[in-house]
């Protein structure tokens, strides 16, 4: 196991790759207080006008606002539109 860490290490560096799309981590982007995307979630957990709750393996994204609104969903990735508040963490 530390072999293949090693080597996704080696990798990341030689091609210059983001770390968080190789050890699985959830990448968060913003624009001001009016949009949020989301890529690496594994599903929504609560999803209302005021929160919006994704699942990350171990740890969980939660974003908190009104008006809120998923205006995109694909496999991996959402965005999420309204007057956002704060995006958090939790485990």
């Amino acid at each position: 196991m530390r072999s293949l860490k090693k080597f996704s290490e080696i990798l990341v560096r030689k091609m210059d790759l983001p770390v968080e799309s190789i050890i699985g981590l959830p990448q968060i982007s913003m624009c001001g207080d009016g949009e949020v995307a989301v890529e690496g979630f594994k599903r929504v957990l609560e999803y209302t006008d005021t929160a919006i709750t994704l699942g990350c393996g171990r740890i969980m994204i939660e974003i908190s606002g009104v008006d809120l609104c998923i205006k995109s969903f694909t496999k991996n990735c959402l965005l999420a539109t309204g007057k956002i508040f704060s995006v958090g963490f939790r485990e």
